[in-house]
């Protein structure tokens, strides 16, 4: 069997799976099969400080899609026999200058390429040739690092730490071209930066319409969205629903292929407020949640029927619940669970055990134990109007 493209997208807001998960999970071609897992997308605290508490920390979880500029660069080299690692930036200038969003700058432009990459490096040269791209700014020029206060815990300027996290990322990127080869092999790994010019985007353009002091999230193209209204569909459905239909194509043309999507036991406490989707008029966050993860469901279900309606696809789509997980998260709302690595347990098991090669249009628990969903997750004019719904959420958002 050829080995198909491998394509790996970095952003603060997955490294929680690249913590849980082995790096047989992460290596495909240990498999006997090609995949691509869609995992929810959870909190990662990776820096901690005593005045961060770690609810704050938890307020940053934006809406992560691929943008345009990694999209033509996958489009020009997704061929099989290649392998790639692609380190993307998602960042906020629009945040209140708090100490947490002056961690943000550093987690996620920086911070984030250099631990997911370093955690990848065996799979990439197990997976030679491959390549590591670094998206910097033409900005990275502006400043130098100041070496007592790398996190800009002391003094914070937006636009200055904007620069240093860009200096970061080139000084990163060509330290580990020289780590490449400092125990005498010649690795076929590549390690490139670019940088991907001013861009015109709806959040630049909304910059200066913003009232001062606003708190926001950057929302697919960069359209501004309240954090505490829209976030959780966002991030819980929309991402899922986006990124899965933006890599139909590469895994039909990898088959067989598998995506899981994670859910929650939660999915059942509540329907869908169908009239107010994003929660703009009523928001309780418990609520919404449980909203959100039937959407999970819904979309599984309607996904795999339209993979299924014309041919006898080999891609498998099947949803999951990883169980009430003990994470700072949970902790900081005063609550316990169980051990991370059993949260893992379905998404792996459902990725990689020969067990559920063809298995399809299911449901499973935290054990990895098929389960029944309920009825209205099952109810097909139900998952057709919430696809319906989400495309034209989409397309407003000019992102279809």
């Amino acid at each position: 069997m050829k080995r198909p493209a491998k394509v790996a997208y970095c952003n603060a807001h997955w490294l929680s799976h690249v913590k849980v998960l082995s790096k047989k999970t992460l290596n495909y071609t240990e498999a006997a099969y090609p995949m691509f897992t869609i995992y929810g997308i959870e909190h990662i605290h990776f820096y901690k400080a005593p005045k961060l508490s770690a609810r704050s920390v938890t307020e940053f979880n934006p809406f992560v899609i691929l943008t345009p500029a990694f999209e033509s660069v996958c489009g020009l080299e997704l061929s099989v026999g290649k392998h790639y690692l692609l380190t993307g930036v998602l960042a906020n200038g629009f945040l209140k200058s708090t100490l947490c969003s002056q961690l943000h700058w550093s987690m996620v432009n920086f911070l984030a390429h250099f631990l997911l990459c370093t955690r990848l490096l065996g799979v990439l040269k197990g997976n030679q040739p491959s390549r590591v791209v670094v998206v910097s700014s033409v900005l990275h020029s502006w400043h130098s690092l100041d070496w007592d206060d790398p996190m800009a815990e002391h003094k914070y300027d937006k636009y200055l730490q904007y620069s240093r996290s860009k200096l970061m990322c080139h000084m990163f990127a060509m330290a580990l071209h020289r780590h490449l080869g400092l125990d005498g092999r010649d690795y076929a790994v590549t390690v490139n930066l670019l940088e991907p010019g001013v861009i015109d985007t709806k959040l630049t353009r909304a910059a200066g319409k913003l009232p001062k002091g606003s708190t926001v999230a950057p929302v697919s193209t960069g359209s501004i969205a309240p954090v505490y209204l829209a976030q959780s569909a966002q991030v819980n459905h929309l991402a899922h629903f986006l990124l899965t239909n933006k890599l139909l194509d590469l895994l039909k043309s990898n088959q067989p292929a598998r995506i899981v999507i994670v859910s929650s036991i939660c999915y059942t406490w509540h329907s869908i407020e169908w009239e107010d989707l994003n929660s703009e008029c009523d928001y309780e966050k418990y609520v919404q949640y449980s909203r959100t993860k039937l959407m999970n469901h819904l979309f599984a279900f309607a996904l795999n029927r339209r993979l299924n309606s014309t041919t006898n696809s080999m891609v498998t789509c099947n949803v999951l619940e990883p169980g009430v997980i003990e994470t700072k998260l949970l902790r900081n709302g005063g609550y316990s669970g169980s051990p991370v690595a059993e949260g893992a347990r379905a998404s792996v098991f459902l990725s990689q055990s020969d067990d559920v090669a063809k298995t399809t249009d299911c449901y499973f628990s935290n054990t990895a134990k098929q389960i029944t969903a309920s009825a209205e997750s099952r109810d097909e004019s139900l998952q057709d109007r919430l696809w319906d719904a989400t495309v034209d959420i989409l397309k407003q958002k000019n992102v279809w």
